[in-house]
């Protein structure tokens, strides 16, 4: 790329204020300088705080304009420390960064028993972990082995990130150099970036003043938030304190259950709610008045910042070409291979746990209509019939609670109309699961819970229901990283091609007690440089990262 020469000016220089100039000694003490030419300025405060954990808070006195301060540096933590002068007012005016090497590491030593290695041939990485002073801990390490070209190299160290980058902004040339042996040399570099590149996460005043955060998006930590509206079809007003409901059809019940706020707003929080499914969003029958809809999950701001004009050299263009064949090759000959995922582990029960009885109908004799059903056999659930309409009670014989109107499912959804459950065909139920007590779920009261699972999806069900049913993709399963396996002659001499540039990748490689794990994987038909990134932690929070090269001819 040609230099470019452009000119820009600098804001001009304030006729007062402040300056802070830090000066570290090779002891264990920092010796800040506060100087400045406002006369009536007496007093400054100093405050210290680490990753917004506060440190160390002093006041100093001004004589003729100057203050000054000594800090511990045993005091500070590792990584990014900021230093704010703030002056009698508490208002801040400067700041300084000053950065500790991390004291505790985590050391990472991959070995590999080749250098070089022939194509479809197993490799055998071994790994030990250990901490600063050379003895071995167990850690949890991610590893990734691909190909060096122009388009993928050995990207950012876990450790340069967490200590280093995190709290900077901007693009920082080779952060591991600041992380490396101590020399007056990198002592200045790195004090020279901390001079360069310092920045706030928070505004002062706003600390200041008290002002409460806004947050646009709440955190998602066990599922998805899944936000709706509830508005009034007379008038189309929002609708406050109504009781919705969302399930997922399917054997497994999932029913999220809320209230909306005074803005129609309801929020289901969708636990171990995983891969596309349909969603089915309704109200109590009672509230026939009032409409339901999804709000748009996907966010409708856009950046500002225009995307620069799209090149590629020849070298990428060859090289995008390559990796755009090996795709199609592995989707053409191992698509279903690349399709397999990990099983999540959740509770398959349905949200209420296990029902107090429960009745599969195959046991017994099979009756023509659900009433007949209910009446024969099934003596928790009394039907009641007033001229057309029908009425379900729950009843708990043993300790005599009969409760009215229980919440009824098919398959997990909400069915409010008693006469729907009646007229259901019951040839088509598999069983029937009870539970013949009052149960408190979210803002929900139940008196019993009534769930009939049908043998086969019964789309049906929606169609007599009429409520909003959308296509919805919950969490994504966590994918199994697909790799080739070469133990046998057959197997080296399929002509099955094979073209993968990422030969193994696993986030979760857990060392020993002795700090030792082994992995092995399996060379492909791609000949070239190849490395091994290997990142990790270990529970006293000690990070690392480490890699190693080998060829494949």
């Amino acid at each position: 790329m040609p230099d470019t020469t452009f000119t820009r000016e600098l804001p001009a220089a304030l006729e007062q204020g402040y300056v802070l100039k830090l000066n570290s000694t090779s002891g264990s003490q920092l010796h800040l300088s506060v100087t400045t030419n406002i006369k009536s300025a007496g007093i400054v405060y100093l405050f210290v705080h680490t990753r917004q954990i506060s440190k160390i808070s002093e006041r100093g006195i001004l004589v003729n304009g100057v203050g000054e301060f000594n800090i511990d540096k045993n005091k500070l933590e590792d990584g990014i420390s900021h230093i704010t002068i703030f002056d009698q007012n508490n208002l801040p005016v400067c700041e300084r960064l000053y950065f500790i090497q991390p004291r505790q590491k985590l050391i990472i030593e991959p070995t590999l028993e080749q250098q070089e290695i022939n194509s479809r041939k197993k490799v055998k990485l071994t790994v030990n972990s250990a901490d600063e002073s050379k003895r071995s801990v167990p850690a949890d390490i991610s590893v990734s082995v691909y190909r060096v070209d122009s388009l993928q190299s050995n990207n950012e160290a876990i450790d340069s990130y967490l200590w280093l980058t995190s709290d900077l902004r901007g693009t920082i040339e080779s952060p591991g150099y600041y992380l490396s042996e101590r020399n007056p040399e990198v002592d200045e570099a790195t004090d020279n970036l901390m001079l360069t590149h310092g920045w706030r996460r928070f505004t002062w005043q706003n600390v200041l003043e008290m002002t409460k955060p806004g947050y646009s998006f709440v955190p998602e930590y066990k599922g998805h938030i899944i936000y709706a509206k509830v508005t009034n079809i007379t008038n189309t007003m929002p609708a406050a304190d109504v009781l919705a409901y969302l399930s997922v059809p399917g054997p497994r019940v999932q029913l999220y259950n809320s209230k909306s706020d005074s803005t129609g707003i309801v929020r289901f929080y969708t636990k171990d709610f995983y891969g596309p499914n349909e969603i089915v969003l309704q109200t109590d029958a009672k509230d026939s008045i009032y409409k339901i809809e999804l709000v748009d999950p996907f966010s409708d701001k856009i950046s500002p910042k225009s995307l620069p004009a799209f090149e590629l050299s020849e070298n990428m263009k060859s090289i995008i070409s390559d990796y755009n064949l090996s795709m199609q090759v592995q989707n053409s000959f191992v698509s279903e291979k690349l399709k397999q995922f990990d099983a999540p582990v959740i509770d398959s029960n349905a949200f209420f746990g296990n029902p107090d009885i429960q009745y599969l109908l195959d046991n017994y004799t099979r009756f023509s209509t659900m009433e007949e059903v209910l009446r024969e056999y099934v003596y928790e659930v009394l039907v009641r019939r007033q001229k057309e309409n029908f009425h379900l009670v729950v009843s708990d014989v043993d300790n005599k609670i009969f409760l009215d109107d229980p919440l009824t499912l098919i398959n997990g959804i909400p069915v409010f109309d008693p006469n729907k459950v009646i007229k259901y065909d019951p040839l088509k139920v598999k069983k029937i699961a009870i539970v013949k007590r009052k149960y408190f779920y979210g803002p929900s009261i139940f008196n019993g819970i009534l769930n009939f699972v049908t043998y086969q999806p019964d789309p049906s069900i929606l169609s007599d229901l009429k409520p909003v049913v959308l296509e919805y993709e919950g969490l994504q399963y966590q994918r199994e990283f697909y790799s080739p396996v070469y133990e046998t002659q057959e197997q080296i001499s399929s002509r099955l091609p094979d073209f993968r540039n990422v030969l193994y990748w696993s986030p979760g490689i857990h060392t020993d007690a002795q700090g030792k794990a082994e992995i092995n994987f399996f060379t492909s038909d791609l000949k070239g440089k190849y490395i091994a990134v290997l990142q990790g932690m270990n529970v006293d929070g000690r990070v690392g990262g480490r890699s190693v090269s080998f060829e494949v001819k």
